[in-house]
């Protein structure tokens, strides 16, 4: 899969290309510039209406984690189009990350 990654910080928004491999339980997502996204590998599965994604990687502390491709997500596939979804709610507002992707 291929596409765009976007996070949202309130009213601030990012985005940048990304790719998405998946092959069986193995995952794996390419970094965009300047981290958004970071990317990720690991195992992934899914549970009820999510897709749970496990980075498998070591990363430092000076990021938004985020941005790693790792945790639930609520997800959307029409045979060609994968949308996935997380939320993550905080003091003040929330964080949105989405990865709009297509079956290449």
């Amino acid at each position: 899969y291929t596409g765009v990654f976007k996070v949202s910080y309130g009213a601030t928004v990012h985005s940048g290309k990304t790719s998405l491999t998946i092959e069986g339980s193995r995952f794996s997502s390419t970094a965009g510039e300047g981290r958004f996204p970071a990317g990720g590998s690991g195992v992934c599965n899914k549970k009820n209406d999510k897709i749970v994604f496990s980075d498998q990687n070591f990363w430092t502390a000076d990021f938004d984690w985020g941005l790693i491709l790792s945790g639930e997500y609520e997800y959307s596939f029409d045979g060609k189009n994968l949308h996935l979804k997380k939320e993550m709610k905080h003091d003040g507002g929330s964080t949105v990350y989405e990865y709009h992707l297509k079956k290449n």
